[in-house]
């Protein structure tokens, strides 16, 4: 990946409990950040046990073993379950990558609203069958 490329990610991971620990993530993302790679967000899924990352290429010799050597250490296999999905490849502002966040999220809040409402649909039409 080039510099500033921006990507997303979707892994599944062992143990969510302790992945979700602030400051484990902390230390996890220190690690990264000092391997080239910034992590701009994390998004974890309860139901599958997995999270999205969004991640920034901050060098050309980027590299994720010293990451993923510490997840192991502490108990937490990942499995990438996707490819990734180049959002950017120069350097965006930082309101830029903001925007695109806010945006992804309003889009997911949206899609869950529509699959709530979908679900009371159906439910009405069971009650008036």
């Amino acid at each position: 990946m080039k510099v500033g490329t921006i990507v997303e990610r979707n892994y599944s991971v062992s143990d969510l409990g302790k992945y979700q620990d602030e400051l484990f993530l902390n230390e996890l993302d220190e690690i990264t950040a000092r391997d080239g790679v910034t992590i701009l967000k994390r998004t974890i899924n309860k139901e599958n046990k997995s999270v999205k990352i969004t991640a920034r290429f901050d060098s050309d010799q980027w590299d994720v073993c010293k990451a993923v050597d510490f997840l192991s250490k502490n108990g937490i296999s990942v499995e990438p379950i996707s490819d990734f999905l180049i959002i950017a490849e120069k350097n965006p502002t930082e309101s830029q990558i903001k925007m695109r966040i806010i945006c992804e999220e309003k889009l997911e809040s949206a899609k869950d609203k529509a699959g709530t409402a979908l679900v009371d649909i159906e439910a009405l039409e069971e009650q008036a069958a």
